[in-house]
C-alpha cells in the first residue's frame, strides 16, 4: 500500500531547490549542498491537479512530461518560474527550462538531501574505497563517487518510483539499468562512565581522541548523568556533537554490562560503523582509516588477548564453553578477547550480538545471585556468545591495539611482549595500569612530540 507523503519539494533546473522564508514566506531557490539548512525547503501539497501552498499566489495546474521526466506548472497565464538570481514566481507565460521541475515526495527530497550531506561509500568489486558526498549539478544531475545520475531516473513522481532502501543504504540507477549500492558512512563512537572517577579518565581518553586521533564525528556516552550536564561538560572541551543515553539507579553489574545495552537508543540505525572504548584506551594515530576498514568488515573486530585460552581461562568464559555440548569442538588454543575494544559495522547480527550478551550476564548472574561468580562476567559472555554465532574478528585489531603494562607498551603475543620502540599501533589500552589517569596523560605528551608523519601513519 503506498504511503501519502508529508509534502511536496521541486528540485529546478539549477540544481537547486525551492525554499521558503520562515518570516515572510517568500519563495526563492537555493543549492542543495551541505550547508542547506533542510528547514528551508518548501514545502508544497497537490489538491486535485493542482500544486497549491500558503505561499503561491493561487492553484497551480500540473502538467507533466512523461518524456522528460519534468514537471510544469502554471497559474492563469503565467507559469512558476526559477529564476536565475533566485527568485521564484510566476512570471512567464510560456514554458522555458527555467518553468522546469522536478516533484519530489518527502522522503524522496530527504533522500537526496542526506546523499548529499552525508558520506556514502559506493559497494564494489575490486579497489579501494573512500567516503564521498553527493554533488547535485544543474539539468537535475546527481555525482557522486564519480558517477553521475540522473535524478529523475531515480527520484520524481513523474515515474516509478525504483530506489530501494534500508536505513542505512540506497540504490541509484546510473542509464536507467544499472544499480549502484551506497552505504552510508557516518561513524559514531561511544563510552560508559559511572560516577564521577571514571570522567577522569574519559576526559583524557577524547582529548587524545579528538586532538590525536583527528575524529570530528558524533559521540555516544553511555551514563548516569542527564543530557544537559553532559551536553555542558563536552561542549566547552570538544568540538563533536555528543549523545547521551542515560541509566540511573544501576546496580554493580548493570555498570558492565551497559555497553551492550546499545539498540536502546534510538538513533542507533543512522550510524555505522560503531566503536566502542573502554575509558582508558588511547588513540595514538588519526583514526579515520582504521573506521573505513571495520567499515567493510562482517563482524565484531576486538582487541584479542594472547595469553588467554577460551578452554582455560575464567576472564574469556571458559566455564561457560566447557559448559556447553554445542562448543565441545572448540580448539584448546584458541585465545579470546577484550571486552574494552568494540569495533563493529551496524548490522543486525552485530546488535543482535550486543543485545544477546546484554541478557545472557543478566540472566546468569540472576540464577547465581552477581556478577562475581565468575570472573569478569560481562568479558566472559561476551567472548562465549560472539564464538558461539560465530560474529568475531581476532585478527583487524591484532596489531592496531596494544597493552599498557608495566611501564610501557606491549603487543598482543602470549608474553605481553614490550612494542618496538618509535612504533605506533593505533590504539593502547591502559589495562592493568595503576594510576591510570596520570599514566595515560603522560603518554599523550609523549605522543605530542613525535614528528608529524609518525603520528598521522595509518593505523
Amino acid at each position: 500500500m503506498s504511503v501519502e507523503p508529508d509534502y511536496f519539494a521541486l528540485l529546478t533546473r539549477w540544481g537547486s531547490v525551492v525554499c521558503q522564508d520562515e518570516a515572510t514566506g517568500t519563495l526563492s531557490h537555493a543549492r542543495l549542498d551541505t550547508k542547506l539548512d533542510p528547514k528551508r525547503i518548501a514545502r508544497f501539497r497537490i489538491d486535485g491537479l493542482c500544486l497549491v501552498s500558503p505561499s503561491l499566489k493561487g492553484r497551480f495546474r500540473i502538467y507533466c512530461d512523461a518524456h522528460s521526466g519534468t514537471s510544469t506548472f502554471r497559474c492563469d497565464d503565467a507559469f512558476l518560474t526559477a529564476h536565475e538570481d533566485g527568485s521564484v514566481g510566476a512570471f512567464q507565460p510560456v514554458s522555458n527550462p527555467w518553468e522546469a521541475f522536478v516533484l519530489l515526495s518527502s522522503e524522496e527530497i530527504a533522500d537526496i538531501v542526506t546523499l548529499v550531506q552525508d558520506e556514502w561509500v559506493p559497494e564494489q568489486r575490486t579497489g579501494s574505497v573512500q567516503p564521498c558526498q553527493g554533488i547535485v549539478h544543474p539539468d537535475f544531475i546527481l555525482e557522486l563517487g564519480g558517477i553521475r545520475f540522473d535524478i529523475r531516473q531515480n527520484f520524481g513522481t513523474s515515474h516509478i518510483k525504483s530506489t530501494n532502501r534500508s536505513p542505512r543504504e540506497i540504490v541509484l540507477w546510473q542509464d536507467n539499468w544499472k544499480p549502484h549500492i551506497l552505504h552510508k558512512y557516518k561513524p559514531i563512537i561511544y563510552y560508559c562512565a559511572f560516577g564521577e572517577h571514571s570522567y577522569e579518565t574519559l576526559l583524557v581518553a577524547l582529548d587524545s581522541l579528538v586532538t590525536i586521533g583527528n575524529y570530528t564525528g558524533d559521540i555516544l556516552l553511555i551514563t548516569d548523568k542527564s543530557q544537559d550536564d553532559v551536553r555542558n561538560m563536552m561542549s566547552e572541551l570538544f568540538p563533536n556533537t555528543f549523545h547521551v543515553l542515560t541509566f540511573k539507579h544501576l546496580q554493580n553489574i548493570d555498570f558492565y554490562s551497559a555497553r551492550y545495552r546499545l539498540d536502546e537508543w534510538d538513533s542507533i540505525n543512522d550510524y555505522s560503523p560503531i566503536l566502542y572504548m573502554d575509558t582508558d584506551i588511547v588513540v595514538e594515530k588519526q583514526i579515520a582509516p582504521f573506521l573505513l576498514r571495520v567499515f567493510s568488515q562482517a563482524k565484531l573486530a576486538v582487541q584479542p588477548e594472547a595469553f588467554t585460552r577460551l578452554t582455560g581461562s575464567t576472564s574469556v568464559g571458559s566455564e561457560l564453553f566447557s559448559s556447553d555440548a554445542r562448543l565441545s569442538d572448540l580448539p584448546s588454543d584458541q585465545t579470546g578477547f577484550n571486552s574494552g575494544f568494540l569495533a563493529m559495522p551496524n548490522s543486525q547480527r552485530s546488535l543482535l550480538a550486543m543485545r544477546t550478551i546484554y541478557h545472557a550476564v543478566h540472566r546468569y548472574s540472576d540464577s547465581r545471585q552477581g556478577r562475581h561468580v565468575l570472573s569478569h562476567l560481562d568479558q566472559a559472555f561476551a567472548n562465549y556468545v560472539s564464538v558461539l554465532i560465530d560474529h568475531v574478528d581476532l585478527e583487524l585489531c591484532r596489531d592496531v591495539v596494544c597493552f599498557y603494562a608495566d611501564a610501557a607498551v606491549r603487543i598482543n603475543d602470549h608474553w605481553m611482549s614490550e612494542r618496538v620502540p618509535g612504533q605506533l599501533s593505533g590504539f593502547v589500552h591502559f589495562w592493568g595500569t595503576a594510576n591510570k589517569q596520570s599514566a595515560m596523560q603522560s603518554y599523550i605528551e609523549q605522543l605530542r612530540t613525535l614528528p608529524p608523519d609518525l603520528a598521522n601513519a595509518t593505523p
